[in-house]
């Protein structure tokens, strides 16, 4: 998919609920690591992807969302991680169009696809 987006971000990188509120919360309800070089965290569970690092081309194997947050009168981003848009939807309360979960999975698939043509194989020699 050709990027059209300022700084190198796709359109999948910026989905945001359209009526998203600044409601002040008392709990945060996900899980995130915006760190690049960290392990990627599951937004919903917490839960650690070893080997799996923000900032890297890891990344794309997630659907990724960047969220507004607002601490103190400061508004920052935090980027979640989820396993599929489906995830996403449930944790978030939101739609994601089909044609954009397509082509989120085309792109994942492909690029395992890609990986398996290019691992490692032994070769043996003969002579």
């Amino acid at each position: 998919m050709e990027n059209s987006y300022p700084d190198q971000l796709n359109k999948e990188d910026c989905l945001a609920p359209e009526k998203y509120t600044r409601a002040k919360k008392t709990k945060k309800d996900f899980h995130s690591n915006n760190e690049p070089g960290q392990t990627i965290v599951n937004a919903v569970s917490g839960t650690p992807y070893y080997g799996y690092k923000v900032g890297s081309k890891d990344e794309h194997q997630f659907w990724r969302v960047t969220i507004p947050v607002t601490n103190e009168e400061l508004t920052t981003t935090a980027k979640l991680f989820y396993e599929s848009p489906e995830e996403y939807e449930i944790h978030r309360n939101v739609e994601v169009d089909d044609s954009i979960k397509r082509s989120w999975r085309n792109k994942v698939n492909s690029k395992k696809i890609k990986e398996i043509i290019t691992d490692d194989v032994e070769h043996t020699t003969v002579r």
